[in-house]
């Protein structure tokens, strides 16, 4: 069954996916913006000027220009059309599009995709949304963005140095803003969300004002603003442009998508095993200012409600594809940390290297060279800057000031290859998503453990609850420095003062 629907760029045909009693309306591959090729790559990006007739929306259109995706991190056969045309949307109605009052109108969610700025896509099947829309009765909008060289390069332009991916962001936002309506959504009724990158970016966004008004509430599944100093990023765009034989940025316009891509996996790998990113979002002055994290401290960040958190164990992911560190042993962990500064030196003076021993300490005593690594490399780069934020945001807010900020921990350990990944990076996606009954990714989360269904329902419902509400469960507390309640996310959630907090004052 079609369905059409007209936006203020022409009209759209969709089709409904009957699923259980009220099915799911997708919209797929609908651009919001021109594409970023020729004289648009490396520019901020152009409204869509609109289309005559009506376009199809039927499937997936190309994704981000990125390398193939790693085997030992996926477990999924997503398709690798990847293209430079990309700045597309995906929406997703529960039951049928539909012209209500303003009453009526539906809760917005839209997902903003991980992948370290690197890699990823809106129609990753990790990221299917379907069932969150049926169950949450809300609207979920999926969107791609440029990435890495494309998205982050440090090319000038009167909007920002770099920082396309940023500017795609807050166009695809800025369509949802002005055309949602026409799907039944509410348009003064919007949360962004996102994992990884994804929450790197969802928090930023958070910070900047150029999206005063773009959304009401945020959700950042492990990840806080991370940033490249200008000087940095000029000076890995001049050496882009050497190893291309290049002398300008005008030319890299006729330089073809897989130079580009060849030269920015030469680059990646040479950042070799640490937990450093190549390409970031640039403070640059014009578009970012300063640090998001200084905008959270000066209280100047957009006044939206938070839910922030991360997994306990969230480096064991990264540890699958990095077979040196099978051989690490406790000498070697500080040259692991050595080249990765960026990660925690906005939020902490205190270096990582000379608080190994402390960490030690604290942990086990037979803790493996692996496990500390891991400990101390997943404070590093997602829980400390994630409480530093919600310690941020939740300090501009009284207890009895409407905006509130909500902090979790998942602890959710999967039988997948023997219990060995933990609470890792990602793991929390397919409860949010309620996935468990895809074959591998259910695989994927320990969907056969008993447990598994109802945390599964308790973190979907948080989720659209927030969403729609601005509180996930009546059960979980706001988050605030004194008290500091988290919500502890496993078999059997509940909500306690944060035991971790020995760790995070070595970083004060």
């Amino acid at each position: 069954m079609t369905l059409i629907v007209e936006t203020g760029k022409g009209k759209v045909k969709g089709f409904k996916e009957n699923i259980g009693d009220k099915g799911v309306t997708k919209f797929l591959g609908i651009p919001y913006c021109q594409s970023p090729v020729g004289e648009l790559r490396f520019a901020p990006p152009k409204p869509h000027p609109g289309w005559a007739g009506v376009l199809e929306a039927l499937e997936y259109s190309k994704i981000s220009i990125q390398p193939p995706p790693d085997p030992s991190l996926s477990i999924l056969d997503d398709p690798y059309n990847i293209g430079e045309d990309c700045l597309t949307l995906n929406i997703y109605v529960p039951g049928e599009p539909l012209s209500q009052s303003d009453s009526l109108k539906k809760s917005v969610m839209v997902w903003i995709h991980g992948g370290g700025l690197l890699s990823g896509a809106s129609s990753w099947q990790m990221y299917n949304p379907t069932n969150l829309a049926i169950k949450g009765d809300v609207i979920v909008v999926t969107i791609n963005y440029r990435l890495g060289a494309l998205g982050f390069l440090a090319v000038s332009s009167e909007e920002s140095t770099g920082n396309f991916g940023v500017l795609d962001q807050l166009a695809a936002l800025r369509w949802i803003k002005d055309n949602i309506a026409a799907f039944g959504g509410n348009p003064e009724d919007i949360t962004i969300f996102g994992e990884s990158a994804g929450s790197m970016s969802v928090s930023t966004l958070v910070a900047l004002p150029q999206a005063k008004g773009l959304f009401n509430r945020a959700i950042c599944e492990s990840g806080a603003p991370v940033t490249m100093d200008f000087d940095k990023a000029v000076g890995l765009k001049e050496q882009f442009l050497s190893t291309l034989g290049l002398k300008d940025d005008k030319d890299l316009l006729s330089v073809s998508a897989a130079d580009i891509l060849s030269v920015q996996n030469d680059i990646s790998t040479q950042v070799g095993y640490d937990i450093s990113l190549p390409f970031l979002p640039i403070v640059d002055g014009i578009l970012i200012k300063e640090h998001p994290y200084e905008t959270y401290k000066k209280g100047e960040e957009n006044p939206v409600d938070l839910l922030i958190g991360t997994n306990k164990d969230e480096m064991n992911l990264f540890s699958l594809s990095i077979p040196d560190l099978a051989k690490l042993s406790f000498e070697m962990i500080p040259g692991l940390f050595a080249k990765s500064p960026d990660l925690i030196s906005g939020y902490s003076d205190i270096p990582p290297i000379s608080l190994i021993d402390k960490y030690r300490e604290l942990l086990d005593d037979d803790i493996s060279p692996l496990e500390l690594w891991c400990s101390l490399a997943t404070d590093v780069a997602f829980r400390i800057p994630s409480i530093c934020i919600a310690k941020a945001h939740s300090s501009n807010h009284s207890v009895d000031d409407k905006v509130k900020t909500y902090f979790y921990r998942f602890e959710w350990v999967s039988s997948f290859l023997s219990g060995n990944l933990g609470s890792c990076h990602g793991l929390e996606i397919p409860f949010v998503f309620d996935l468990l009954n895809h074959p591998f990714i259910g695989m994927f989360a320990g969907a056969d453990r008993p447990e598994a269904k109802g945390l599964s329902e308790f973190m979907t419902s948080a989720w659209y609850n927030f969403a729609k509400t601005g509180i996930p469960s009546a059960r979980w507390d706001a988050y605030d420095e004194s008290s500091q309640k988290i919500m502890i996310i496993n078999a059997d959630s509940k909500c306690v003062k944060d035991d971790l907090n020995e760790f995070t004052k070595l970083w004060d």
